[in-house]
């Protein structure tokens, strides 16, 4: 998939299941499984993703929900060096207040083709959940 420009990325997906799930993940969320600890901002189809050990990456995503399992597309337009620029095919599942998660290495063509365990030291697969805004 190729973007034409940024302004595509901007507008509300066309598909049903893509805006559901767009509106399922705004907003953030922490690793509670995985090799290493994150934490996810989504704002729009904007994110920001940052690893406990300093890494921090931002861009824009789009997802393809008719995929099996879905895919999340991840365009990394600041972070790591050797990752900037490239594109992250990843799977993604929502359910409640859990977000499970996997990328592919930055620049691989293709999503993972299933939910990997969490400690398949292959993938970067790991479980989030919904950060609660405090009351009050």
């Amino acid at each position: 998939m190729t973007v034409e420009t940024l302004d595509e990325l901007l507008v509300l997906p066309a598909d049903p299941e893509a805006r559901m799930d767009l509106e399922k993940l705004q907003g953030s969320w922490s690793s509670v499984e995985g090799r290493r600890e994150v934490e996810f901002t989504f704002t729009g189809r904007q994110y920001t993703v940052r690893f406990r050990d300093g890494d921090v990456y931002t861009g824009m995503f789009d997802l393809v929900p008719d995929e099996r399992p879905r895919t999340m597309i991840m365009w990394i337009h600041d972070g790591p060096k050797k990752h900037k620029g490239l594109t992250v095919m990843c799977v993604y599942e929502v359910v409640g207040d859990d977000l499970r998660w996997c990328p592919s290495q930055p620049g691989a063509d293709d999503p993972p083709a299933e939910f990997p365990h969490v400690d398949d030291g292959r993938f970067l697969c790991t479980l989030l959940r919904r950060v609660k805004k405090a009351e009050g």
